[in-house]
């Protein structure tokens, strides 16, 4: 999508008008109208001005990908595996939320050295096993590692534990 076409879809999307948007920007109507219309090339100054009166950086007016400030997603009809990821990887999200729902002595082995990750406990109880430490966590304790190594989580419950985990790399 080239600049032009970028400017006049988040201009719509905020409902905002070309006279709304010029006055922002502090520039004539006529010439955003030409930026929109790909009339005109604009100054980077130019742009600047009117990415923030969008409340967008001058990069995102430049990003090959139009990333969405908020995704939602729906709860999914079928029975899901012991765990699930939250978002779907080709989003480009750079946290990867997973929801763990572990039976009876299930043990799951992450890490990978680098990025982050936090845990809360949804329900049951939990023992994290790292660097050769061992924490029992309940519900509503929640941990979080600074690139972590090889670590384990084991559900100590006879019930089914629910715990949130979200991952990011570097």
């Amino acid at each position: 999508m080239r600049i032009g076409a970028r400017i006049k879809n988040l201009r719509s999307s905020q409902r905002i008008t070309l006279k709304e948007l010029a006055k922002r920007a502090d520039l004539s109507i006529s010439f955003v109208s030409q930026v929109e219309r790909e009339k005109t090339s604009p100054s980077l100054d130019s742009l600047s001005k009117i990415g923030s009166a969008l409340g967008v950086s001058l990069a995102h007016l430049f990003s090959q990908r139009q990333i969405k400030e908020i995704i939602f997603i729906k709860k999914k009809k079928k029975k899901m595996p012991f765990y699930f990821s939250v978002f779907n990887e080709a989003l480009g999200i750079k946290m990867k939320p997973l929801i763990l729902d572990l039976k009876e002595k299930d043990v799951i082995f992450e890490g990978k050295g680098r990025g982050e990750e936090f845990g809360y406990v949804i329900k049951g109880e939990i023992e994290l096993e790292t660097k050769g430490e061992k924490v029992i966590l309940n519900e509503g304790d929640s941990v979080y590692l600074i690139n972590p190594l090889r670590h384990k989580l084991e559900n100590l419950s006879n019930k089914n534990s629910v715990v949130i985990w979200v991952m990011t790399g570097k």
